[in-house]
Protein backbone atom coordinates (compact mmCIF):
# COMPACT_ATOMS: atom_id res chain seq x y z
CA UNK A 1 0.00 0.00 0.00
CA UNK A 2 2.83 2.90 0.73
CA UNK A 3 4.61 1.71 -2.52
CA UNK A 4 1.53 1.83 -4.59
CA UNK A 5 0.86 5.71 -2.52
CA UNK A 6 4.43 6.52 -3.11
CA UNK A 7 4.07 5.77 -7.10
CA UNK A 8 0.61 7.82 -7.25
CA UNK A 9 2.43 10.45 -5.72
CA UNK A 10 5.72 10.24 -7.48
CA UNK A 11 3.17 10.27 -10.55
CA UNK A 12 1.30 13.01 -9.73
CA UNK A 13 4.37 15.06 -9.07
CA UNK A 14 5.84 14.21 -12.74
CA UNK A 15 2.38 14.94 -13.93
CA UNK A 16 2.30 18.16 -12.12
CA UNK A 17 6.18 19.49 -12.90
CA UNK A 18 5.73 18.21 -16.63
CA UNK A 19 1.96 21.06 -16.47
CA UNK A 20 4.43 23.81 -15.37
CA UNK A 21 7.32 23.07 -18.16
CA UNK A 22 4.65 22.97 -20.55
CA UNK A 23 3.21 26.39 -19.38
CA UNK A 24 6.57 27.90 -18.97
CA UNK A 25 7.29 26.47 -22.88
CA UNK A 26 4.42 28.05 -24.08
CA UNK A 27 4.84 31.42 -22.31
CA UNK A 28 8.44 31.96 -23.90
CA UNK A 29 7.43 31.20 -27.00
CA UNK A 30 4.96 33.43 -26.89
CA UNK A 31 7.51 35.88 -25.66
CA UNK A 32 9.78 35.13 -27.92
CA UNK A 33 7.43 35.45 -31.01
CA UNK A 34 6.19 39.05 -29.22
CA UNK A 35 9.76 40.04 -29.13
CA UNK A 36 10.60 38.95 -32.82
CA UNK A 37 7.53 41.25 -33.77
CA UNK A 38 8.77 44.14 -32.18
CA UNK A 39 12.04 43.52 -33.59
CA UNK A 40 10.46 43.74 -37.15
CA UNK A 41 8.91 46.60 -36.32
CA UNK A 42 11.98 48.89 -34.87
CA UNK A 43 13.92 47.71 -38.19
CA UNK A 44 10.78 48.40 -40.62
CA UNK A 45 10.57 51.85 -38.50
CA UNK A 46 14.66 52.58 -38.51
CA UNK A 47 14.30 51.83 -42.60
CA UNK A 48 11.28 54.41 -43.27
CA UNK A 49 12.91 57.20 -41.18
CA UNK A 50 13.66 60.75 -42.95
CA UNK A 51 16.54 60.80 -40.87
CA UNK A 52 20.04 59.10 -41.59
CA UNK A 53 21.02 56.26 -39.01
CA UNK A 54 24.39 54.71 -38.87
CA UNK A 55 25.33 52.86 -36.04
CA UNK A 56 29.22 52.48 -35.76
CA UNK A 57 30.85 50.04 -32.89
CA UNK A 58 34.29 50.62 -31.35
CA UNK A 59 36.45 48.96 -34.41
CA UNK A 60 34.63 51.49 -36.90
CA UNK A 61 32.48 48.69 -38.63
CA UNK A 62 28.92 49.89 -39.55
CA UNK A 63 26.25 47.78 -37.93
CA UNK A 64 23.31 49.23 -38.86
CA UNK A 65 22.66 51.80 -41.67
CA UNK A 66 19.12 52.95 -43.21
CA UNK A 67 18.27 53.34 -46.78
CA UNK A 68 17.71 57.16 -45.97
CA UNK A 69 21.54 57.48 -44.61
CA UNK A 70 22.75 55.67 -47.91
CA UNK A 71 20.54 57.97 -50.15
CA UNK A 72 21.82 61.54 -47.93
CA UNK A 73 25.51 59.74 -47.89
CA UNK A 74 25.14 59.28 -51.86
CA UNK A 75 26.10 55.51 -51.48
CA UNK A 76 24.64 53.22 -53.91
CA UNK A 77 21.33 51.18 -52.13
CA UNK A 78 22.60 47.52 -53.22
CA UNK A 79 25.72 47.40 -51.92
CA UNK A 80 25.32 45.24 -48.57
CA UNK A 81 27.35 47.46 -45.66
CA UNK A 82 27.28 45.02 -42.66
CA UNK A 83 30.34 44.99 -40.70
CA UNK A 84 31.89 47.38 -43.13
CA UNK A 85 34.70 49.76 -42.38
CA UNK A 86 33.48 53.38 -41.96
CA UNK A 87 36.89 54.46 -43.29
CA UNK A 88 35.88 52.49 -46.66
CA UNK A 89 32.60 54.42 -47.19
CA UNK A 90 33.54 58.42 -46.46
CA UNK A 91 35.61 61.00 -44.22
CA UNK A 92 33.13 60.40 -41.18
CA UNK A 93 36.26 58.12 -40.16
CA UNK A 94 38.38 61.40 -38.27
CA UNK A 95 34.74 63.18 -37.08
CA UNK A 96 33.97 60.12 -35.48
CA UNK A 97 37.24 59.71 -33.64
CA UNK A 98 37.59 63.63 -32.68
CA UNK A 99 33.99 63.09 -31.24
CA UNK A 100 35.13 60.14 -29.07
CA UNK A 101 38.18 61.44 -28.18
CA UNK A 102 36.39 64.91 -27.14
CA UNK A 103 33.61 64.60 -24.88
CA UNK A 104 32.23 68.46 -25.16
CA UNK A 105 32.89 68.47 -29.47
CA UNK A 106 30.03 65.74 -29.61
CA UNK A 107 27.86 68.66 -30.91
CA UNK A 108 26.14 68.48 -34.44
CA UNK A 109 28.38 69.35 -37.24
CA UNK A 110 28.15 70.24 -41.04
CA UNK A 111 29.52 67.32 -43.28
CA UNK A 112 29.98 68.65 -47.19
CA UNK A 113 30.03 65.51 -49.34
CA UNK A 114 31.55 65.08 -52.71
CA UNK A 115 28.97 65.77 -54.53
CA UNK A 116 29.07 69.35 -52.71
CA UNK A 117 25.58 68.28 -50.74
CA UNK A 118 25.96 69.12 -47.06
CA UNK A 119 24.44 67.16 -44.32
CA UNK A 120 24.44 67.59 -40.41
CA UNK A 121 25.30 64.30 -38.74
CA UNK A 122 24.70 64.64 -34.71
CA UNK A 123 26.42 62.03 -32.71
CA UNK A 124 25.24 59.69 -29.85
CA UNK A 125 27.37 57.78 -27.42
CA UNK A 126 25.15 53.96 -27.32
CA UNK A 127 26.30 51.55 -24.78
CA UNK A 128 25.16 47.62 -24.65
CA UNK A 129 26.98 46.17 -22.39
CA UNK A 130 30.94 46.27 -22.43
CA UNK A 131 30.96 47.72 -26.19
CA UNK A 132 30.10 50.98 -26.60
CA UNK A 133 28.45 52.41 -30.37
CA UNK A 134 28.18 55.67 -31.95
CA UNK A 135 25.00 56.48 -33.41
CA UNK A 136 25.28 58.81 -36.34
CA UNK A 137 22.00 61.08 -37.15
CA UNK A 138 22.25 62.11 -40.15
CA UNK A 139 19.91 64.81 -41.75
CA UNK A 140 20.06 67.13 -44.98
CA UNK A 141 20.95 70.32 -44.26
CA UNK A 142 19.18 71.90 -47.23
CA UNK A 143 15.96 70.67 -45.61
CA UNK A 144 16.88 72.33 -42.10
CA UNK A 145 17.74 75.32 -43.88
CA UNK A 146 14.42 75.95 -44.97
CA UNK A 147 12.54 75.59 -41.90
CA UNK A 148 14.88 77.81 -40.46
CA UNK A 149 13.88 80.23 -43.43
CA UNK A 150 10.26 79.36 -43.11
CA UNK A 151 10.69 80.33 -39.00
CA UNK A 152 11.76 83.88 -39.82
CA UNK A 153 9.66 84.49 -42.58
CA UNK A 154 6.93 83.83 -40.33
CA UNK A 155 8.13 85.97 -37.38
CA UNK A 156 8.30 88.47 -39.84
CA UNK A 157 4.96 88.24 -40.98
CA UNK A 158 4.02 88.57 -37.26
CA UNK A 159 6.53 91.80 -36.53
CA UNK A 160 5.14 93.65 -39.96
CA UNK A 161 1.28 92.18 -38.61
CA UNK A 162 1.94 94.39 -35.18
CA UNK A 163 3.45 96.87 -37.35
CA UNK A 164 0.70 97.72 -39.15
CA UNK A 165 -1.64 96.96 -36.32
CA UNK A 166 0.04 99.84 -34.13
CA UNK A 167 -0.07 102.62 -37.12
CA UNK A 168 -3.32 101.56 -37.92
CA UNK A 169 -5.16 102.29 -34.35
CA UNK A 170 -3.66 106.21 -34.32
CA UNK A 171 -5.11 106.55 -37.72
CA UNK A 172 -8.28 105.00 -37.38
CA UNK A 173 -8.20 107.92 -34.43
CA UNK A 174 -7.53 110.56 -36.19
CA UNK A 175 -9.70 109.02 -39.22
CA UNK A 176 -12.30 109.46 -36.81
CA UNK A 177 -12.02 112.72 -34.65
CA UNK A 178 -11.68 114.37 -38.41
CA UNK A 179 -15.01 113.25 -39.45
CA UNK A 180 -16.47 114.71 -36.00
Amino acid sequence: GVLGAVLFLTAFTFQFLTEKIRTSDLAAATHSAHAEHLQKLAQAIITRMQTGIIVVDNHGSIELINDSALQLMDLPQSQSYRQTQLAEISSLKNMIDQWRTNPLTKRAQIHTLESGQQVRISPAQLTLGNNPRTVLYIEDNRALAQQAQQLKLASLGRLTASIAHEIRNPLAAISHSAQL
